[in-house]
C-alpha cells in the first residue's frame, strides 16, 4: 500500500527552495537598486541573474506533479519478484523489481535481490518520470519484516 500521507521532500527539491529564494533576493535587489540608483547596470546585472537562476531552478523541478519530488512508504506483501539485468555503456547490474498491491516497484538497493514472494517489505517510493514512457516507482530500501 502506498501511503501518500508519508511523503518527505527530495533533497532535490530542498535545493529549489534555496535557488527559489536566492533568486528572489536578488530579483528584489535588482529591482529596487535600479530604481533607488543611478546604476542601472550593475543592479540590471544582478536582476538578470536572479532571473536566469529563477528560470533554471524552474525548468530542475520538471516534472512539476509534487508526487516525482517526494518519497512515499510502501508496505506490503511481495506478490511477486523478479530481477533486471541494467545495462550502461560501461557497466551491468541487477535491480529488483517487485509487485506489491497490483504496483511495480524498483529496488535500487542490493539487499532488494534478497525479496521473496510472501515477504512483507516496507519501502521508501518515489515517482520517476520517463520520456514517452509510463512513470514508474524507484524504491530505496527501508526494511524487510519476514514472511
Amino acid at each position: 500500500m502506498i501511503d501518500f500521507n508519508s511523503g518527505t521532500w527530495s533533497p532535490g527539491s530542498y535545493a529549489f527552495w534555496i535557488f527559489a529564494a536566492i533568486a528572489a533576493v536578488m530579483l528584489l535587489a535588482g529591482l529596487f537598486g535600479m530604481i533607488a540608483t543611478r546604476d542601472k547596470f550593475e543592479w540590471g546585472t544582478v536582476f538578470t541573474v536572479g532571473l536566469m537562476i529563477a528560470v533554471f531552478a524552474g525548468f530542475a523541478q520538471y516534472p512539476f506533479s509534487e508526487d516525482f519530488h517526494k518519497y512515499y512508504t510502501v508496505t506490503g506483501t511481495v506478490e511477486d519478484t523478479n530481477m533486471r539485468l541494467v545495462t550502461t555503456e560501461n557497466e551491468a547490474y541487477l535491480v529488483a523489481v517487485v509487485t506489491v498491491d497490483g504496483n511495480m516497484f524498483r529496488i535500487d538497493d542490493a539487499r532488494g535481490t534478497t525479496v521473496e514472494k510472501g515477504d512483507s517489505v516496507n519501502l521508501r517510493c518515489k515517482r520517476e518520470f520517463e520520456w514517452n514512457s509510463v512513470p514508474g516507482w524507484g524504491c530505496k530500501w527501508n526494511a524487510k519484516a519476514g514472511k
